[in-house]
């Protein structure tokens, strides 16, 4: 009798932490689907130009927003699944000449410059922004902007597979 009563009590404290922890699975879950359509979101951008520096060119330039096929990243130093994806994406743009790309940096330029030399890419150019001046409100990084194949800007926020974006998106 008192094994069964163990038993009994077993089984219920099971029933009790597996409920608690489907219900647990849930909300993080339903949390997971809130997160990814914040993820990936189109907006629409009201200011034409925006105007950043080129740390390559060392003056200032004007991106024209209304122009198609646009690819603007920001990014940090500091920020790994930034570092991490630039490999890639340097990879890509010798490999497209169908988009034009803005890797953008709300650091100081001797950073970035720092930062250029050490990573050793061939094909990305930075820019760098004053984040006061800054119309796109960057909160995260790494976050990308484009409006590649589309008429408003698509916002892309996390490290992606550009790789497979890439292929789907322009490639095809």
């Amino acid at each position: 009798m008192k094994k069964i009563i163990q038993l009994v009590i077993i089984i219920a404290v099971i029933a009790v932490i597996g409920s608690f922890g489907f219900s647990v699975y849930k909300k993080i879950q339903k949390f997971d689907q809130i997160m990814l359509l914040n993820r990936n979101s189109k907006i629409l951008i009201k200011q034409k130009f925006i105007n950043i520096y080129s740390v390559s060119k060392q003056k200032e330039i004007e991106i024209d927003l209304d122009n198609k096929n646009i690819f603007i990243h920001f990014w940090a130093s500091w920020c790994k699944p930034c570092v991490e994806e630039f490999n890639d994406l340097d990879a890509l743009i010798y490999k497209t000449n169908q988009v034009k790309f803005y890797f953008i940096s709300e650091e100081a330029v001797e950073k970035v410059n720092e930062f250029q030399k050490f990573m050793g890419l061939r094909n990305i150019k930075f820019y760098t922004i004053d984040k006061a001046n800054n119309p796109f409100k960057i909160n995260n990084y790494p976050t990308t902007f484009h409006n590649i194949n589309d008429s408003l800007y698509n916002r892309i926020v996390g490290k992606s597979d550009w790789n497979k974006f890439f292929n789907n998106i322009v490639y095809d």
